[in-house]
């Protein structure tokens, strides 16, 4: 993997060249500074990208409404990054008695945005799945516990693929969770900048996002 830092993409994502195609980058985390390096990146590459950062959390607000700012922006391209951490929240608020069906649950909100996606838009979605950690309350056992965060977050990586492979030709999955297994959970992910920051990924890990 070339390496390349998040302050040389920053220099980079200044330039004035005209993007050739627009992404917009949307999640339920703070993505501005991810923004920025795919703008670098781009035209480090040279194929310069005209990249909106849409607001923070704003994923539903945004793909239901048929008038909003992302659509007006006609992207080629939407960037979906929802997060793991905060698909645990919404995990634990849950009753203990509905967890074995929160994979389901998600799966069909977020297809629910997929397909208000295909109505208004042309763009492809490319959407990240979601890394793991460590379950620090079943561990290992965690694995073949329905009712445990680490069971569902795999049910739902696997689900949305299917979904994506079946049903949803605009849609491409992205391996976050390969590229988190690459360099390691520590230099992927702090508690500290998430609870910060709100970023799910750390400022030097984007570049190889």
């Amino acid at each position: 993997m070339e390496k390349v830092s998040y302050n040389e993409l920053r220099k980079l994502a200044r330039s004035d060249a005209e993007g050739k195609k627009k992404i917009a980058v949307i999640g339920d985390c703070a993505t501005q500074q991810f923004a920025t390096a795919i703008r670098g990146e781009s035209i480090r590459r040279e194929y310069p990208l005209t990249v909106m950062d849409c607001d923070y959390d704003q994923m539903e607000a945004q793909l239901l409404d048929a008038e909003s700012k992302v659509y007006a922006f006609q992207p080629d391209y939407i960037l979906l990054f929802a997060s793991a951490e905060k698909l645990k929240k919404r995990f634990y608020d849950q009753p203990v008695a509905e967890r074995e069906a929160f994979a389901e649950q998600e799966s069909q909100r977020f297809q629910m945005l997929w397909q208000a996606v295909s109505r208004h838009s042309n763009a492809k979605i490319l959407m990240f799945d979601f890394p793991e950690e460590e379950d620090a309350v079943f561990g290992s056992y965690g694995l073949r516990t329905k009712a445990s965060f680490s069971y569902q977050l795999r049910r739902l990586n696997m689900m949305l693929s299917e979904a994506a492979a079946e049903s949803y030709p605009m849609v491409y999955p992205l391996a976050l969770s390969a590229l988190q297994a690459v360099i390691g959970r520590s230099a992927f992910f702090e508690n500290r900048t998430w609870y910060l920051a709100k970023m799910a990924v750390c400022t030097d890990a984007l570049p190889a996002v």
